[in-house]
């Protein structure tokens, strides 16, 4: 799972070290096939060996799905599908199904569902749709309109929206909020980026003071965090800032400007003490195997802290984000009765206790689909890049039977897969 282009393999050297250090291996000292066969041939038994272990896996299981799209840099919109069998807490969900939608809106994200569900299911399609138990999403409006049209194919499906992706638009109306707060921390990036004269000035005067961070703003909670740093390190930084010449850069004297204003410490102080929860919440929130009683402590205790605070733009934009969750309230429901312990008088709560509240998964998919497909290598098929994917991410994120995987099998062709 190095990511190795194919093309490799005909390569004299690659082929010998190749065939040296690995095939050496294998007990029937097999040989590397061409670059042609593994795309015409291996590709496509691997790929559905590996979807044949996920269907076995999940087979009978009741199931949590989630998806979610992007666009690469190609311009194409890229879905990514998972399910999760709800069996327990141990058990990663899977990629089955990685498309090229030309629209994306309500009606072909839930046609996307259904026709990966059929396929999961083919015959017993019908018998099988009371199966899925959540649908998780992000909340833009027609992925909560291609939740509406779902439940009337899925009958017993509830439908979430990520509570992280909720924290991160509220962090967003924080970060809209305090404006000089971030020119503050825009700015300072800027001037320590890539230039170690000033990393020295900054570590001769303060030796045991870090580095100031390189918050993302599309990273969920790093503005945040960076705005935690600057009020540990207000002074310091604003000493290191002054020893700087205006004249080196802009970023320089637009720092040394927004440190001159009486307000800005204050509102870093402020950020840190009532927003501060929110990144290590973010964090909290993102770790698998997170039960939803876990999952919903927390994004209660961020709502109880930021009801505390003065800002009602905030507050309003949290309720909003809230409000936003078709059925974050029935969860809920399904919580309480968890914490009552409930179970015998309801079995099938016990199919919620591990429900993932996050789609961070999904994301996490994306981050993979851009390490296989990038500027260097952006001639793979469609159909390709989809076979990849699933290969790859469920080979990489979890661990179950699959004799796919086994070394004396790589060169191994059954009859039966290639007709």
């Amino acid at each position: 799972m190095c990511n190795i282009p194919w093309f490799q393999v005909n390569q004299p050297s690659f082929k010998s070290f190749f065939q040296k250090y690995i095939c050496c291996n294998c007990s029937n000292r097999k040989t590397i096939p061409d670059e042609s066969l593994l795309w015409k041939v291996y590709l496509d038994l691997f790929f559905k060996k590996k979807l044949r272990s996920i269907y076995d896996n999940i087979s009978g299981q009741k199931l949590w799905i989630s998806l979610d799209e992007t666009t690469d840099f190609l311009g194409r919109y890229i879905v990514n599908f998972l399910v999760k069998p709800l069996n327990g807490c141990s058990q990663k969900p899977f990629l089955i199904a990685c498309k090229v939608l030309k629209v994306v809106n309500g009606n072909t994200i839930s046609e996307f569902v259904v026709e990966c569900l059929q396929n999961k299911w083919q015959n017993s399609y019908e018998d099988k749709v009371g199966d899925v138990l959540v649908l998780c999403t992000d909340s833009v409006a027609y992925m909560l309109k291609a939740g509406r049209l779902l439940k009337q194919y899925l009958p017993n499906m509830k439908h979430v929206t990520c509570l992280a992706h909720a924290l991160h638009r509220v962090s967003e109306k924080i970060r809209d909020e305090y404006s000089d707060v971030n020119v503050l921390i825009s700015n300072v990036k800027k001037v320590f980026l890539k230039a170690p004269n000033r990393v020295n000035i900054l570590k001769e005067n303060f030796p045991n003071m870090p580095l100031p961070p390189q918050p993302v703003i599309t990273r969920w909670g790093t503005w945040l965090e960076a705005a935690s740093y600057y009020a540990k390190y207000y002074e310091e930084i604003k000493t290191v800032v002054g020893l700087l010449r205006s004249s080196e850069s802009i970023s320089i004297r637009n720092a040394k400007n927004i440190l001159k204003k009486a307000n800005l410490k204050n509102d870093v102080m402020y950020i840190d003490e009532y927003y501060r929860i929110i990144p290590i919440a973010l964090k909290s929130i993102q770790t698998s195997n997170l039960s939803i009683v876990q999952a919903l402590d927390i994004f209660d205790e961020v709502r109880a802290v930021l009801g505390w605070c003065s800002s009602e733009l905030v507050k309003l934009k949290l309720e909003y984000v809230i409000n936003r969750n078709p059925d974050l309230d029935v969860i809920r429901g399904i919580r309480d009765d968890i914490v009552l312990d409930k179970q015998e008088e309801n079995p099938s709560l016990s199919n919620y206790n591990f429900v993932p509240l996050t789609s961070v998964d999904v994301e996490r998919s994306f981050s993979m689909y851009k390490w296989i497909l990038n500027v260097k290598r952006n001639c793979l098929k469609v159909e390709n890049m989809e076979k990849l994917m699933v290969i790859y991410y469920n080979s990489l994120s979890n661990n179950f039977n699959d004799n796919s995987t086994d070394t004396d099998d790589i060169f191994d062709v059954d009859d039966d897969d290639t007709d």
